[in-house]
């Protein structure tokens, strides 16, 4: 069977790439994500949060589901819709169309 030069080297680089790592797919995945993606600290703190929470929960998703919906019924008003969201969105783009036809029509 004829072996392709380019694909072994593909597949040495692999095995050297994953070996940095033990194998480990979820470190290799997490540098994936820290390479291509930019730092926020908004997003660094709703993960740290969420992982704690996780954590609280004892790892159980289905637990933090719960927990989260338990929240979402006792804080309802706090909560923003997409629908809501949706229809702001469309009247400030049928104000910024008015505001567009009042410009050319000067």
């Amino acid at each position: 069977m004829w072996r392709d030069p380019i694909v072994e080297e593909i597949r040495r680089n692999r095995q050297v790439y994953a070996a940095k790592f033990q194998h480990d797919i979820k470190a290799i995945c997490r540098a994936a994500r820290e390479k291509t993606m930019k730092r926020d600290p908004i997003v660094e703190e709703i993960h740290q949060t969420r992982q704690k929470l996780l954590e609280e929960c004892g790892g159980d998703l289905n637990q933090l589901m719960e927990r989260y919906k338990a929240v979402e019924i006792q804080d309802r008003s706090r909560l923003v819709s997409t629908i809501s969201v949706r229809k702001n969105l469309c009247r400030e783009g049928e104000r910024k169309g008015a505001q567009h036809g009042q410009d050319s029509d000067s």
